[in-house]
């Protein structure tokens, strides 16, 4: 049944921080409310053959789980079972409430609105609420106190595990996956445990407006539940480790 499959003919597979890239024979074919049934944040077809699945911080486990069903014989050749990769679309904890002195602004610059960002995913909330950051210098730490949960290979994103249970997504300019990690310098892996203020990368941000369409950097929570939002109790400059920035109830 359709409903049970996601059909579609799978000819690659990449990723960003947040989703999964796909290069399809026909993304008519694609069964759009089975993907989000089972743990898809958004469905973004950008032409008959490129697709974008929005998934969130586990997008390199499905793409993984995808890549290997692809090679695999263990379903008929270009059908992926839904079943196979939900679970990793659903992970979850308990979560306590995160108050002003517990969260300080990652980097120096403007904060903006999630909404302003020139990017569908991040302004439409579909990976969840936050807010970004117009940066005016290079050097990113870490918001909170907690556990790096990912360091993307492309060194441009980082998640982090609070202490209260939210994943936070630093993800520094927009379109910067295709940097490949160029110029990019991580200081951390995933597993570190880490503390408000603790440099987690640096960037050359002159260098980085040349080659992407924006250096805004959205912060995003990614595990929220669906009554919670983010309250911005700050707006405008913010200097590196400012708090009172954010609470979220």
């Amino acid at each position: 049944m359709v409903h049970s499959m996601w059909f579609f003919v799978l000819e690659s597979i990449d990723n960003c921080a947040t989703r999964l890239r796909l290069i399809l024979a026909d993304t008519e074919k694609v069964n759009q409310d089975g993907l989000k049934r089972h743990g898809a944040r958004g469905v973004v077809k950008l032409n008959k053959k490129n697709l974008q699945v929005i998934v969130g911080t586990q997008v390199e486990f499905v793409a993984e789980a995808l890549r290997d069903l692809k090679k695999s014989n263990a379903v008929p050749a270009g059908k992926v079972s839904e079943t196979k990769v939900a679970n990793e679309t659903k992970k979850t904890s308990a979560r306590k409430a995160l108050k002003g002195h517990e969260f300080v602004a990652p980097v120096s610059g403007k904060i903006v609105p999630l909404t302003s960002v020139p990017d569908d995913v991040f302004s439409s909330k579909m990976m969840g609420d936050g807010f970004a950051i117009e940066p005016d210098q290079g050097i990113f730490v870490s918001p909170v106190d907690g556990e790096i949960a990912t360091v993307f290979p492309t060194k441009h994103a980082i998640g982090i595990k609070s202490n209260q249970g939210y994943e936070v997504l630093i993800h520094v300019g927009l379109e910067t996956v295709g940097l490949k990690g160029e110029g990019f310098d991580v200081f951390v892996k995933a597993g570190d445990p880490v503390k408000k203020g603790q440099k987690l990368l640096q960037v050359n941000l002159e260098d980085l407006k040349k080659k992407v369409p924006s250096i805004i950097t959205p912060v995003v929570f990614t595990n929220l539940e669906g009554n919670q939002s983010v309250t911005l109790t700050k707006t405008g400059v913010v200097q590196q480790g400012d708090q009172a920035i954010i609470e979220i109830d």
